[in-house]
């Protein structure tokens, strides 16, 4: 990048990665997009306060170490006291120590809410998303439906919530993953404090294309002169770090919920449910160009796989008295482990009353579920 202005009486100068525009397309462009295509930057010559470079980062430093104190002191500030008490504090520092335009500043402010209004519809998105499958009990169906699937194996069902998780990271982005996975771990019975830390990691593989690839379009898309092959480069340059990642950390990370030996057991059903089910699309979709979905429809695409895969048993072990000891020695629960050997009976429910509607703790579907745990408690063990 070069920089280029011959008049120094001037308060600015022109920052452009080609040289020859700070002298021609810089000064004589006309409109915002005929200026944008000029791909440089105003930088003030007389830039700084009066106390020098150390209070200068100091003071641009302050309202957020403000902001960090309100909120983590005993008694926490409410966001909504305490955000705008740090923009105001930015806005006095900017026009009061930093001496720029106070008409330059609130452009910069109406210019930020602005586009802050394309992450907020996304998040109210997230939002909708989480509290209409909540209002719609789609949520306790779905445990259900999980658990009559993986029939109470916690493979088959960290991994089948590893797609779901990347399918809602790419739809809402923002937590939801977390926020609609971890209550389906918690449901089957696991520690809450693991299943949300797996739940985590799980997103990091799916964040670079979360809510449409908010990421790679509006967190790159303020640089200068970036066009959509510049986002196609970064997803599927960032696809492949992922997918190798993904392949490295995978079956550690499920150690976290779930002891090695049984992880080991069952790796074959992990790479080809994880990485060639989910990653291997979201792949294959980023090297075809593909920057806002790869998330989205990989996840979709492993949640078939992943069901097929554990509808068919391939790859998946059955669990032995030896494994459910395992978790016993792990810290899991008397209770967890009697539940995972009724999952584990010929009891177990499966498939039955798909068509009943919501799933609250009074419909029938809860009933019939009731009355058949029921039966699987009182019969003798095999």
């Amino acid at each position: 990048m070069s920089s280029s202005n011959d008049n120094n009486d001037t308060d600015f100068y022109y920052l452009c990665q080609d040289p020859a525009d700070a002298d021609d397309c810089a000064v004589t462009c006309v409109g915002y997009d005929d200026c944008q295509n000029c791909r440089c930057a105003v930088v003030p010559t007389a830039a700084g306060g009066p106390w020098g470079d150390f209070m200068d980062v100091f003071m641009g430093l302050l309202p957020i170490l403000v902001l960090v104190g309100v909120t983590v002191k005993p008694h926490p500030w409410p966001t909504t006291k305490s955000l705008p008490l740090a923009a105001l504090g930015m806005f006095l520092i900017r026009t009061m120590y930093y001496g720029l335009d106070p008409l330059l500043s609130s452009a910069c402010i109406i210019l930020g809410l602005h586009e802050a209004l394309t992450p907020l519809s996304i998040m109210a998105g997230a939002i909708i998303l989480f509290e209409t499958m909540e209002a719609t009990y789609c949520l306790p169906y779905m445990m259900r439906e999980m658990k009559s699937l993986t029939q109470g194996h916690p493979v088959a069902e960290s991994m089948l919530i590893f797609s779901f998780a990347t399918m809602v990271e790419g739809a809402s982005g923002f937590g939801t993953p977390v926020a609609l996975g971890a209550p389906m771990l918690v449901s089957t019975g696991h520690d809450k404090l693991k299943a949300v830390l797996l739940l985590l990691i799980f997103n990091t593989f799916a964040t670079v294309w979360g809510a449409v690839g908010t990421p790679i379009w509006f967190g790159f898309g303020s640089v200068a002169g970036i066009q959509d092959a510049d986002f196609e480069t970064i997803s599927s340059k960032a696809s492949v770090a992922m997918v190798v990642g993904c392949a490295i950390m995978l079956p550690w990370v499920l150690t976290i919920l779930i002891p090695w030996k049984i992880v080991y057991k069952n790796l074959l059903f992990v790479f080809l449910s994880g990485i060639v089910g989910t990653m291997g699309p979201l792949l294959g979709l980023a090297m075809a160009g593909i920057y806002e979905f790869p998330a989205l429809l990989g996840g979709l695409v492993g949640c078939g796989i992943s069901a097929g895969l554990i509808r068919f048993q391939v790859g998946l072990q059955p669990l032995s008295e030896e494994d459910i000891e395992l978790f016993l020695a792990g810290g899991a629960s008397a209770a967890f482990a009697k539940s995972m050997k009724q999952q584990q009976s010929a009891v177990m429910v499966k498939n039955s009353v798909m068509d009943i509607g919501s799933v609250s703790e009074n419909s029938v579907v809860r009933d019939h579920e009731r009355s058949l745990l029921a039966e699987s408690a009182s019969a003798p063990d095999v």
